[in-house]
């Protein structure tokens, strides 16, 4: 028989500040059909293997990329002031949070990637990585119930449930797997750890934290 799979109806953006919209307003993967369009740049073309190496594309691991069209300026992109932008995308009230990196987790995240441990950074992009982990990390990637925009300087609004709010968080991005903490002083979020995934495939964004 046909499973139907179930989805939140209303979900919270990180940059939404705690606004809550509903899903289509947002870009969750959480949805009824999971098919999402992206931008991406060609790395290489291997004729004699007929494959297609893709960059900057926004996906997690293992998602099958089901077509592919060139990207046709005059077409695909409007005049800048007919576009509306949702609401949490230019919510006034959000501030990225600051991102620092203990010395062990910057020289980890470096390292990794000079040895090849990197999926899509090559040897010699390190500062890349190390810029590509600093934007995910700084749009705060705690779930809600967990302290998403709360810190330790006081500012933002702490979760009813307040039992439920954690200081130790884990995210796996490329081949990485990221520890981080609210700064124990500052707005801010302190990156404590980098080390390789234990799964040789893990997923791109996956966190301990809800969306």
């Amino acid at each position: 028989p046909l499973q139907r799979k179930v989805v939140p109806a209303y979900i919270r953006p990180p940059q939404g500040g705690g606004m809550r919209v509903g899903l289509f307003a947002t870009r969750t993967p959480h949805r009824p059909n999971p098919i999402g369009l992206s931008l991406a740049r060609i790395d290489k073309v291997v004729k004699n293997k007929a494959e297609l190496h893709l960059r900057g594309i926004d996906l997690i691991d293992d998602t099958p990329i089901l077509d592919i069209k060139p990207f046709v300026p005059h077409v695909d992109t409007p005049p800048a002031d007919s576009v509306k932008l949702a609401p949490w995308v230019v919510n006034p009230t959000f501030e990225a949070a600051p991102v620092l990196f203990t010395e062990e987790a910057r020289a980890a995240t470096l390292e990794i990637c000079e040895s090849g441990g990197s999926r899509w950074f090559k040897p010699g992009e390190g500062e890349d990585l190390l810029a590509a982990i600093e934007q995910i990390i700084s749009l705060d990637p705690r779930g809600v119930i967990h302290g998403r925009g709360t810190f330790k300087d006081g500012s933002g609004e702490m979760p009813t449930k307040s039992h439920l709010v954690r200081d130790s968080f884990v995210l796996e991005f490329d081949a990485l797997r990221i520890r981080f903490t609210p700064h124990p002083e500052d707005r801010a979020i302190l990156i404590r750890g980098v080390e390789r995934a234990a799964s040789p495939v893990a997923a791109a964004g996956s966190n301990t934290a809800d969306a």
